[in-house]
C-alpha cells in the first residue's frame, strides 16, 4: 500500500483541478495503468487522508480537503510508517 500511495503523489500533485471528478478519474486511470482493482489505491489513500477505512467519496474526501492538504497528509503518513 504504501508503494502505491507514494507513486499516487505525484498523480494527484500534477491534477490541474482538484475536484472529485478529476482525482477519482485520476486514481482509476493510476490502477489501471498499474493494473491493480481501485481499492488496492484508494484504501491506502483514504487511511492516509482520513485515518479510516471507509466514508465518503474519496474524491470528495480529497476535493475537501484541498490539494495542500491532502498531499500534506499523504506525505506525513508515508513518513510515519516507511
Amino acid at each position: 500500500g504504501l508503494e502505491r500511495l507514494r507513486a499516487l503523489v505525484p498523480v494527484l500533485a500534477a491534477l490541474s483541478g482538484f475536484d472529485a471528478e478529476a482525482i477519482e478519474a485520476a486514481v482509476a486511470a493510476f490502477c489501471a495503468e498499474q493494473g491493480v482493482g481501485m481499492g488496492k489505491a484508494a484504501q491506502p489513500l483514504r487511511v492516509a487522508v482520513a485515518g479510516r477505512t471507509a466514508g465518503p467519496g474519496l474524491g470528495d474526501t480529497l476535493a475537501i480537503l484541498g490539494r495542500d492538504s491532502a498531499l500534506a497528509r499523504i506525505e506525513r503518513c508515508l513518513e510515519r510508517f516507511a
